[in-house]
């Protein structure tokens, strides 16, 4: 299961100042992460990260913590503080939508010569399985603050119940 974690950071640097910066932290990140992860992208003032990385198994990480730690690193080398980290799981969903394009495929040609249909059914779920992969869906499950007394504090976030309204009476 792949996730995605955005950091925001803060720092003293003058704007054209970040920018010389810049690359030099995405060198380091780099450096510290290794292979278990990539670097989606760096803000042009210095003022998020975003990394890519799976959990567990060989060469990957133990835990989201663990990230944090060694992008924090990468970023307190060139005096740049991480305030701020969220947690993305990213969901591939092109199963999902081979099944409803095959299906689709299906409906628009059940009326022609059996081999037309079967081969717009194939055709439908084979693109709606690429369509499903190129957009992954992103759904939130950590937060974490850094404190300046106790660290990092981190908070999962509850998944919105279906049918439930945001407001409460």
């Amino acid at each position: 299961m792949s996730y995605r974690m955005t950091v925001r950071l803060h720092h003293p640097f003058h704007p054209s100042t970040a920018l010389m910066k810049r690359d030099a932290l995405a060198q380091r990140l780099l450096l510290g992460m290794g292979n278990a992860s990539r670097l989606v992208r760096l803000g042009e003032q210095l003022d998020h990260a975003v990394v890519e990385y799976d959990l567990g198994g060989e060469n990957q990480f133990d835990s989201h913590q663990t990230v944090l730690d060694r992008v924090e690193w990468a970023a307190g080398q060139l005096a740049v503080q991480a305030v701020e980290a969220q947690v993305v799981r990213l969901v591939e969903v092109g199963i999902y939508t081979a099944v409803t394009g095959g299906a689709g495929g299906f409906a628009a040609t059940a009326k022609l010569h059996p081999i037309v249909t079967l081969l717009a059914t194939a055709a439908f779920a084979y693109g709606g399985y690429k369509l499903g992969q190129l957009m992954p869906q992103e759904f939130l499950i950590l937060r974490a603050n850094r404190h300046p007394f106790y660290g990092w504090q981190w908070l999962e976030v509850q998944p919105p119940q279906p049918g439930g309204s945001a407001a409460t009476a």
